[in-house]
């Protein structure tokens, strides 16, 4: 609190201050007068009034310890009468879960994309782990030489006929697949 009376009201009022609401009333009636909050202990006992110091080092009054009191009192009277409902606080919480749950299956998911080992078909049962952001093509074909360049509407001519990124007919495509397939079919649960 102390902190926030000493910024001003450009601080206390600013659009993108999260509890402007709070702080903008406590800045107009403070009008500058930022020595008026000060530091005090908290929960004490007749007893301990005027051996405990504030923050400005002044001596605790019976009024100060008064003062926070009621003040103490007025906060948890609010807090009461504004507290979130329960079937709210469970819709929160069940979100929450919802979020992480999905989290954890974005991060698997994302492992599996990352890190997927193919089947033996390299020359001598070589694995080969086949990422997201591999091709699932043949690995292109180095230049060719400048003499032997396809023009641009043969090339054009030769992607329709194929079909742009139409892999079906591709049978490590289709064996990929599979695998996929396989290990995200659900397993058998015993309840």
């Amino acid at each position: 609190m102390q902190l926030g009376t000493r910024r001003g009201p450009a601080w206390a009022e600013a659009p993108d201050r999260l509890l402007a609401k709070a702080w903008a009333p406590l800045s107009a009636t403070l009008e500058g007068q930022t020595d008026r909050v000060v530091w005090m202990p908290a929960h004490c006992t007749l007893s301990k009034v005027a051996k405990r110091k504030l923050g400005d080092g002044s001596a605790m009054t019976v009024g100060d310890r008064r003062g926070n009191a009621s003040v103490d009192v007025a906060a948890k009277e609010e807090a009461a009468a504004h507290k979130v409902p329960v079937k709210q606080r469970l819709m929160v919480k069940r979100q929450s879960e919802k979020l992480v749950a999905i989290s954890k299956w974005i991060g698997t998911v994302t492992e599996l994309a990352n890190a997927f080992h193919l089947e033996a078909e390299e020359p001598g049962g070589k694995r080969r782990i086949l990422r997201d952001s591999t091709g699932l093509g043949p690995k292109p074909k180095p230049k060719a030489p400048a003499s032997r360049k396809v023009s641009g509407g043969t090339k054009r001519k030769l992607e329709e006929a194929r079909g742009q990124g139409d892999l079906t007919g591709c049978a490590r495509w289709e064996r990929l697949r599979e695998r996929v397939r396989e290990r995200t079919r659900p397993t058998d649960v015993v309840v």
